[in-house]
């Protein structure tokens, strides 16, 4: 039961998490050059604007998911009094991310657990740090489950995070990678020649 109740917290946070590697701005990385009068043969890396930063973002999650692994405390675990427990498998399918505000978003998400199969649209803020976003939520109410809050950060096709519960004073920490899902090709259908 308690486990349900991870899986919606941690699919709202992961929603926001995935990016594929190298979207968000040049991932190659820096080594030094030798320090000399000779002309540079590359041309520097344009710096993307945030509008060009948040459409990567909304086209690095739209029909995604998130595969990864989570771990939790049990009560008093808040106050570092309760050890993680062993990482459990997750995944997260987020259908649609919708830029609604300044800093708002709606992560639709698909949550799948027991007989449930459903598609949750949920508002989150994203806050970004340079290329890196990351969804933020605090004290969300979630029907039948509890109020939560989140941070998970998104970054060369990864995800990492935590969440938490005040009121039931556990929580726990989740990463994973960011897979888009490929379209499956339709089939042409052939008329019959005569």
């Amino acid at each position: 039961m308690i486990a349900q109740r991870f899986s919606l917290i941690g699919l709202v946070g992961l929603a926001s998490a995935m990016v594929p590697p190298g979207a968000y701005a040049s991932q190659a990385p820096k080594t030094e050059t030798p320090k000399s009068n000779a002309v540079s043969e590359t041309a520097p890396t344009r710096k993307l604007t945030q509008a060009e930063l948040e459409k990567q973002f909304e086209e690095s999650l739209t029909g995604a998911t998130l595969e990864g692994i989570w771990q939790m405390t049990g009560k008093g675990g808040l106050r570092g009094n309760a050890p993680l427990t062993e990482p459990k498998k997750e995944r997260y399918t987020i259908t649609t991310v919708t830029k609604t505000g300044t800093e708002h978003w709606i992560v639709t998400a698909r949550i799948q657990f027991a007989e449930n199969d459903v598609a949750v649209p949920v508002l989150v803020r994203v806050l970004w740090a340079g290329d890196t976003p990351m969804i933020t939520i605090d004290d969300l109410p979630i029907p039948m489950i509890g109020t939560y809050s989140a941070r998970v950060m998104f970054h060369n096709g990864f995800y990492t995070g935590i969440w938490y519960s005040n009121n039931r004073n556990y929580g726990g920490v989740m990463s994973g990678r960011i897979v888009k899902l490929i379209a499956k090709p339709k089939k042409i259908e052939e008329t019959p020649s005569k």
